[in-house]
């Protein structure tokens, strides 16, 4: 399935697969070491933990809490709460996001 991330500025297409839906690996980043946890999952929501820290620099870190629901076939809202640590200093970010099914032929998109 191929989603688009509606948040503020210029919304971009992701790719999301089978084997990323069962594992929450939504958005991989070559720069960063990644573990996701699928906390719970049912037919309409999905809840996901990811701790991350920076390869070039692991005293960057990052944890996120994501929620998703399914607001119908074609569309899902979702939630998303990430504290980052980075040389003794804090920040956290919460955020929303909506998005759609635009096909399912994901193409070149990664």
């Amino acid at each position: 399935m191929t989603v688009e991330n509606m948040g503020p500025g210029e919304p971009r297409k992701i790719c999301i697969t089978a084997a990323k839906l069962a594992t929450g690996a939504f958005d991989d980043s070559p720069d960063q070491d990644c573990k996701r946890t699928v906390t719970s999952s049912t037919a309409s929501s999905m809840d996901v933990t990811e701790t991350c820290a920076r390869k070039a620099d692991p005293g960057v870190t990052g944890t996120g809490q994501l929620h998703l629901q399914v607001v119908s076939p074609e569309s899902v809202k979702g939630t998303l709460a990430t504290k980052l640590s980075m040389t003794g200093r804090s920040m956290t970010m919460n955020g929303t996001l909506t998005a759609k099914f635009v096909s399912a032929d994901c193409g070149n998109i990664k």
